[in-house]
């Protein structure tokens, strides 16, 4: 089963806005190596890795909230190695 199948196919420029909207997220510019990427991606999913953040005891509300972070860095993560062609 592929990824977006079902969805219909992005406008014109919408996809490099979402290529772009992806390494926002994780912190890094365009132009940066995959050494570089994925050293942000560590360091983004660390920060908000729920179980690091239960053992804080702080409220459910914060360990969704980082929870959805998680997954959003995933994806950012995930089409970046995409694009780019690496593992």
């Amino acid at each position: 089963h592929r990824r977006g199948a079902g969805r219909p196919a992005a406008a014109p420029g919408e996809a490099g806005d979402r290529l772009k909207e992806c390494f926002d997220i994780l912190g890094v510019c365009p132009t940066a190596k995959h050494e570089v990427i994925k050293k942000y991606y560590r360091k983004k999913i660390s920060s908000f890795h729920p179980d690091l953040l239960e053992s804080k005891n702080l409220p459910e509300e914060l360990i969704i909230l980082a929870k959805e972070q998680v997954i959003r860095v995933n994806l950012a993560y995930e089409k970046i190695k995409e694009v780019r062609g690496f593992k």
